[in-house]
């Protein structure tokens, strides 16, 4: 083996050793969880009445409630309007948990913001009265990824509901001359901030907003409602699901939300082997026996037997004699002479 590893390239080997494990070819860790997920939701901001946002929090409630389902199986690590203490906390124990496991998934709702190329999370302690607050008071994206990555997962999720218009870029100075343009959303990862073996989406591309919701009496956002009714569905892929869903959404918003996809190009085929909720087997039938039945005996009722009458005795007639007719007397003719 050692042999073999000296002459193979070093990243052909990772990409082996990764296809393997997604086949189930190593046994996970003792005591890990196969799927562990942490949930946050950012909803009630203290700063400014105008940064309370109304889906985040039902929008991780939702999706926690999904994922922790029998049918997905995941070990849920909710934080529900998370100061950034709560979510540093909640980040810790999702690295210990999900060290090893086969699916690893961050999701996130709530505000987010782009500054000098740094992606910031934000949380609902944040005042952000002066820029060097955003490395107290938030969380950055890419200690978010360091940390997913760290779990050595063999399938790694960051799905990120945050891409919306963004009070600070009005309300602080700061922002509006540091950010990069388009409203300060957050800006994409390039590939080389992608862990291997990781998907990340965001819920609408750089420089779009997201749409409020899908529907009046709509309790989530339109891109965490179609994520979970596209998650809940038997039988499909991690890839595919993420691309109905940006079908979907492109579809309803009239183009104007489109999701982005990035993966680890390297691994990118991991995504499509890699389903969430197996597939529904039909139960087969047994096999109808198409022997025909015998035919139906009809009872026929009986007649009730008669008695029959001895049969009469014949006496043989007396046979009477025959007795010839008299004979009947001849008449003489005479002769007479001329």
């Amino acid at each position: 083996m050692l042999k073999f590893c000296l002459f193979m390239d070093w990243s052909r080997f990772r990409k082996m050793v990764a296809m393997l494990a997604v086949a189930g070819f190593f046994n996970l860790p003792a005591g890990a969880a196969e799927r562990v997920a942490l949930v946050v939701g950012c909803a009630n901001y203290k700063a400014d009445p105008n940064l309370v946002l109304d889906t985040p929090v039902q929008d991780a409630k939702d999706l926690g409630a999904l994922l922790g389902s029998p049918a997905l199986g995941f070990e849920v690590i909710p934080v529900l309007d998370a100061t950034v203490e709560d979510f540093y906390a909640g980040l810790r124990k999702f690295k210990t948990h999900a060290q090893g496991a086969r699916i690893a998934l961050v999701f996130f709702s709530g505000h987010g913001i782009e500054h000098e190329g740094q992606n910031y999370l934000i949380t609902v302690n944040a005042s952000l009265e002066t820029e060097d607050q955003l490395e107290t008071q938030t969380m950055n994206l890419d200690h978010v990824m360091k940390d997913l990555g760290g779990t050595g997962a063999t399938v790694k999720v960051a799905i990120l509901d945050c891409c919306r218009n963004n009070p600070f870029a009005r309300t602080k100075s700061w922002v509006k001359t540091k950010s990069a343009a388009n409203d300060a959303v957050l800006r994409a990862l390039g590939e080389a901030e992608i862990p291997q073996a990781t998907l990340v989406c965001f819920a609408t591309s750089a420089g779009r907003k997201a749409a409020a919701v899908l529907r009046e009496g709509s309790k989530n956002s339109p891109f965490t409602e179609l994520l979970i009714d596209e998650m809940a569905k038997p039988g499909q892929p991690l890839r595919t699901i993420f691309e109905n869903v940006h079908d979907r959404i492109a579809e309803a918003t009239a183009g104007r939300q489109v999701p982005t996809v990035k993966t680890d190009n390297a691994l990118s085929e991991v995504f499509r082997k890699t389903v969430l909720v197996a597939a529904r087997t039909v139960p087969v039938a047994p096999m109808v026996n198409r022997t025909p039945p015998p035919p139906p005996v009809v009872s026929v009722p009986q007649a009730t037997p008669q008695a029959i009458p001895p049969m009469a005795k014949l006496t043989p007639a007396s046979t009477p004699r025959f007795v010839p007719p008299p004979a009947t007397p001849a008449t003489s003719s005479t002769a007479t002479s001329g």
